[in-house]
């Protein structure tokens, strides 16, 4: 709950840095892979410890749009991810409980 909590925070504050100024035309050199994997990077690295993200050159280039669609997507996958973790995690339980009910029912 911490980690989704701190990505949105994260994605939030990118968010107000794209509407802060910035071309928004788009530049057709720029390198939509190369700012997702750059955002993914920082992402990785400010969510965990709290820290305020910042606009990437990597993302330099790129309309505000590209940039929080491009953050969506990362978004999106962080909390798919971290929902089958929480499944992963309930099936797990649920089997061991499955477990002790079996135990409780064999033992004499």
């Amino acid at each position: 709950m911490k980690t989704r909590t701190a990505l949105l925070t994260t994605l939030l504050a990118l968010a107000t840095l794209t509407a802060c100024g910035g071309d928004n035309s788009g530049d057709s050199s720029a390198d939509p892979a190369a700012c997702k994997t750059a955002l993914q990077k920082q992402m990785d690295e400010t969510v965990p410890s709290g820290e305020e993200a910042g606009r990437l050159d990597a993302c330099e280039g790129l309309s505000d749009k590209q940039i929080e669609e491009i953050a969506g997507e990362i978004a999106t996958e962080a909390l798919e991810g971290s929902l089958g973790d929480l499944e992963s995690s309930i099936d797990a339980g649920l089997e061991e409980l499955e477990e002790l009910e079996e135990l409780e029912t064999t033992a004499p």
